[in-house]
């Protein structure tokens, strides 16, 4: 079992310093992708209705979610955090996708450590308060629709969610259920917190004209949600941690690692105050003390020299993907 505690994190951080020229090469796996390809295939989303009921756990093809409810899933399936093109331009395509892969693992630790943060602050925008009451709720299964085309079915029990689901196999393309997590999975017991994470959950602003409006920007990729990270909360601690999956069965069913995310009760003003959390749960990825990018064009920057990680004040979760 791993544990991200700050030494961990800092010595990830340290192992970017490769000496790599600056130029404008794009990076290629971000682009040439046309999403449209999966406007037929079935996806999971959280929606609240009404800020002050339960969410709802709804199936559908990305089209027919789209045409319902007029979700904006033009990034169906979700890719994650963004990590920033020039950060990362280099020739060296091998050397770019090794240093991607370690940045956007700790942007992703970044961004969960402040969105959990934000969810401690007194007053705070309805998203962050959705957010904290999918944390306080992320085991327990939503009422559950079926869409199909414009119609929504309520779905009540196991056996008609198995129905529909294996109907999926029966159809000239069989990968129709590929970006969603199953209820066979371990992961489901969490699927509020993994459709939150992933960019997957909705509600209806009243300050912007009842418009669906997505919770939480993505932070994991819908895949690594099916295949790799079954989320869990720990009220007990600041800090996360991640263990293998593993199964004597001939046909192991993903996710195949666990995530146990540190969630304790907010600290005291004595211990960390409104104000740095505050700090923290909003800072920019190129805020000058905050920042979690260096200047841009300066040496850390062509060094890929991170900046902040963690939390800069103690008592603030640490957390990981």
């Amino acid at each position: 079992m791993q544990i991200f505690t700050p030494s961990f994190l800092k010595g990830l951080r340290s192992n970017l310093n490769y000496q790599i020229p600056t130029n404008t090469t794009a990076i290629e796996f971000y682009d040439g992708v046309d999403l449209t390809q999966y406007n037929k295939y079935y996806f999971q989303v959280l929606v609240f209705e009404n800020v002050d009921e339960d969410p709802k756990l709804i199936y559908g093809t990305k089209e027919d979610l789209q045409t319902k409810y007029g979700f904006d899933v033009s990034d169906f399936p979700s890719y994650g955090v963004e990590v920033d093109r020039g950060f990362l331009s280099t020739s060296d395509s091998r050397l770019k996708a090794a240093t991607f892969s370690t940045v956007r693992f700790l942007l992703q630790c970044r961004r969960l450590s402040q969105l959990m943060s934000y969810t401690w602050l007194n007053e705070v925008p309805e998203n962050i308060k959705l957010s904290r009451k999918v944390f306080d709720s992320y085991n327990l299964i939503p009422e559950t629709f079926w869409l199909e085309r414009d119609t929504l079915e309520t779905i009540d029990n196991d056996f008609k969610l198995n129905k529909k689901l294996s109907r999926l196999k029966n159809t000239e393309d069989d990968l129709l259920d590929y970006f969603l997590i199953k209820p066979k999975y371990i992961s489901y017991t969490s699927i509020s917190l993994a459709l939150l994470l992933c960019g997957q959950a909705y509600y209806l602003d009243q300050d912007n004209n009842n418009k669906w409006t997505k919770i939480c920007d993505p932070i994991f990729s819908t895949y690594e949600m099916v295949w790799e990270y079954a989320l869990e909360l720990s009220w007990d601690t600041f800090y996360a941690s991640r263990i293998d999956l593993s199964s004597s069965t001939g046909m192991p069913q993903p996710p195949y690692t666990k995530v146990t995310l540190g969630y304790p009760p907010r600290p005291d003003e004595f211990s960390c105050g409104q104000d740095k959390i505050e700090k923290w749960a909003t800072a920019q990825d190129d805020d000058e003390g905050l920042g979690f990018y260096p200047e841009e064009g300066s040496a850390d920057w062509n060094n890929q020299q991170l900046k902040r990680v963690e939390p800069p004040y103690p008592y603030l979760p640490l957390s990981s993907s």
